[in-house]
């Protein structure tokens, strides 16, 4: 006996404004009673924070534009990426602590 399945695939895409799943997402929320507008800019404004860049954390704050504030993060003065391991384990590794290294 045979059974004829038909699988439709359906993809989640992170990237963009859209999906609530996104770093871009606008979606306004409170850490630390610091209020962000996105997961990026809370993102790169610890990425900031975490080397002691404090003109750039004060920039990126500032903007309300999640790719503006992705930029702001790229220009992070003394970032080191062997210090936080892969580009995908920022969160998880660098803002934990120092002592995780």
């Amino acid at each position: 006996m045979f059974v004829n399945i038909t699988i439709y695939e359906t993809f989640t895409l992170f990237w963009g404004q859209e999906s609530p799943f996104s770093q871009h997402y606008m979606a306004t929320f409170v850490i630390e009673n610091i209020m962000f507008n996105c997961e990026e800019q809370y993102m790169m404004y610890r990425k900031a924070l975490y080397f002691e860049d404090w003109s750039t954390a004060d920039k990126i704050m500032q903007s309300s534009n999640p790719k503006h504030q992705k930029a702001l993060g790229q220009q992070v003065r003394g970032f080191r990426l062997a210090e936080c391991g892969s580009a995908g384990g920022l969160e998880g590794q660098c803002y934990q602590g120092k002592s995780v290294m």
